[in-house]
Parts: C-alpha cells; structure tokens; sequence
C-alpha cells in the first residue's frame, strides 16, 4: 500500500473546468486504485452539473475521521439521484454514454480495501454526497 498525500491534487488536475475545494488528508492504500475511485465519483458529479444551468459547479471535498474510518465527502451541485435502488446494479445505467460499471467498480475498490462508499441525495441543497470510508491505519 502507498501513501496517498497527492490524491486529491492529481484529481484536480484531472477536472480543471471544475472547481474543487480540496483539504489534504493521509491515506494508506493502493494508490492507483483509490485514484480510480476518486475519478469516476468526481467523473459523476461533472456529468450530473452540466445538465444544471447554475453556474455555481462546484464539487466540495471536505473530509472528517471517527474511531475506525477516514470518510471523504465529495459533493456535488448536481440535478441528485433519480433512481437510488440501481446505484451498484452493474451495467445499469442513466446515461447515454454510460457503461454502468462505474459505481460497481468504485464499491468493488473500495471494499477491497476494507472500505465503504455510500451516495444520497444532499439535504437542503441540490446535488449529491458521495462518502468514501477508507480504514484508519
């Protein structure tokens, strides 16, 4: 497993036409496969803003630990979760491009790595909260 302190900043660099509030926290895993996780929520949030006239796309990232886990937030202002029931239904997917292995793959990742993602609609605001509970030490 490697440490993961540039995660966030190489997520950015993916996204540029977004702007993503980053706060740094430190993570042990593989860092490659996090990254692919990181790409494909932050892939979602993009996708789910540009159908929103706002101007306001941002995608938050704010982090916050408890006994057992890291959990990373990633928000998005988004149009939020029409279907909630066929998230990690693999190959199901609200896209016309989409491949619908995107969600399954993250949980996959993540549950490799004793770790958990869950996603709802945000309360009071539009969009959607992904959260991505990864083990402490």
């Amino acid at each position: 497993m490697s440490h993961c302190i540039a995660l966030f900043s190489d997520c950015r660099i993916l996204f540029p036409d977004n702007s993503i509030d980053l706060e740094q926290v430190n993570i042990y895993a593989d860092k490659a496969q996090l990254e692919q996780v990181f790409i494909n929520v932050f892939k979602n949030a993009k996708e789910a803003m540009q159908r929103i006239r706002s101007t306001d796309k941002i995608i938050e990232v704010f982090c916050h630990e408890d006994d057992k886990y890291f959990h990373i937030h990633v928000c998005d202002s988004g149009s939020g979760i029409a279907n909630k029931n066929n998230l990690f239904v693999p190959f199901y997917t609200t896209k016309p491009q989409g491949s619908g292995i995107g969600l399954t793959l993250c949980k996959q990742i993540l549950f490799n790595h004793d770790g958990l993602l869950s996603l709802k609609n945000r309360e009071n605001v539009a969009g959607v909260e992904a959260v991505i509970s990864l083990p402490k030490g």
